[in-house]
Order: C-alpha cells, then sequence, then structure tokens
C-alpha cells in the first residue's frame, strides 16, 4: 500500500463450516510482512483463507484467497490393555478392554486377532464402551494355555497401526465338582461285589476318579 496499512485479517473456514478469524501482525523491522497462527488445526480437510486488508484511510482488499488441506498421517494409538498378562479359569468368560484414540480423522474400525492356547486362530470386532474405550468378551476359553491377541486399529484416513500385542492365560483352578455319590448311608448285603458310583464335572478335563474305601 502506497500509504499505511492498518489492519490485516484472515477468515479461515474450517472443513466443518466453522470460520475463525486470525489478525495478522507485521513481522519485525517494518517489513511488509504480516503473520498470524491458526492454533487449532485439527480437522481433517480443506481451509479455506480469505484476507481482509484496509489501510489508514479506509481503503479494503478483500478480494484475496487461498486454501491448504490437512491431513492425517498418523495411527491409532492403542494402549492400556486391561487384560494383557493376567490369568483366567478355563471356560470363563473373559472381558478385554483397550484404549484407542486418534487425534485426526477419528477412530474406524477395532479389530482384535486372537491365536487360541490350540493354534486356532479367530478375529473379532471390539465394540466401543465408552469414550476411548473398546471392548470384546470372549467365551472361547475351553483350551488351557496362553492366548495372544495382535490389534488392529485404523482410522476413517486409513491409517493403520498393527503393532500392538498382548496376551493372558487360561489356567483350571477350580477342583472338580462330585455329587449323586452311591452307594451313601445304605445298608448293602455282605458277599456280593459293591458297585460304587459317583458324578463328577469340571470345566476342564477331568483325568482321574478314585474312591478310597
Amino acid at each position: 500500500d502506497n500509504g499505511l496499512v492498518a489492519n490485516v485479517t484472515a477468515n479461515v473456514t474450517f472443513p466443518d463450516g466453522v470460520i475463525v478469524v486470525v489478525a495478522l501482525v507485521r513481522s519485525a523491522g517494518g517489513s511488509d510482512i504480516f503473520n498470524g497462527s491458526l492454533v487449532n488445526s485439527s480437522v481433517v480437510g480443506v481451509y479455506n483463507v480469505s484476507f481482509r486488508v484496509n489501510d489508514s484511510v479506509s481503503n479494503v482488499n478483500g478480494t484475496e484467497r487461498i486454501n491448504f488441506s490437512v491431513a492425517d498421517t498418523f495411527a491409532p494409538g492403542v494402549f492400556d490393555a486391561e487384560l494383557n498378562g493376567s490369568s483366567y479359569n478355563v471356560s470363563g468368560v473373559v472381558n478385554f478392554t483397550v484404549n484407542v484414540s486418534d487425534n485426526g480423522s477419528g477412530v474406524s474400525v477395532v479389530r482384535g486377532n486372537i491365536t487360541l492356547a490350540d493354534g486356532t486362530f479367530k478375529t473379532f470386532n471390539f465394540s466401543l464402551l465408552v469414550g476411548n474405550v473398546f471392548n470384546i468378551t470372549l467365551n472361547d476359553t475351553i483350551v488351557i494355555g496362553q492366548y495372544n491377541i495382535s490389534i488392529l486399529a485404523n482410522d476413517t484416513s486409513g491409517n493403520v497401526n498393527h503393532s500392538e500385542r498382548f496376551f493372558f492365560l487360561i489356567n483350571d483352578t477350580v477342583a472338580p465338582r462330585v455329587i449323586n455319590m452311591s452307594p451313601n448311608n445304605t445298608v448293602i448285603e455282605a458277599g456280593p461285589p459293591i458297585n460304587i458310583s459317583v458324578n463328577v464335572t469340571d470345566t476342564g478335563v477331568i483325568v482321574n476318579v478314585t474312591a478310597n474305601v
């Protein structure tokens, strides 16, 4: 400007339609360069900027426009796996919760690839529980041993985190249940063989049943 530039602002329209006005300040030394900062650029997409410049005698230039794009290039973070390294009883229900967060476009899908103790491979989709916490409930725990879980988390921009791995252990810690013992408090005639029977159940595999007479 041949006169004195009085005010420079940038009207920034976010991809979601929000408009923010940024005041630009002349650089040190009295140059013709004006700078400002857009503090929040967390929304992915195209940002449109229109400049408004007026001088000391109220002449205004509001015709200059530019745009730029903000992309999400970071995969979601996966942490705070609740069951990692924990032990559970065979045939029990295992609830697995994990925190998955993304500072860009947002979490799209969280999937668990689970290798059971017998080598069987299964895939489960996590459900959003609350906030950034995702959950799956596992019922297939009839095999004793170590279960390995690899997490695949991707955001809506297609970034994938598949580097997180966890495990849990399935043990048999509950003694077998014994019911319907026979004969019980019964008088039996001496001489003939006596049949001893019992009903035994267990969450795992019953290996041996003996009767000490």
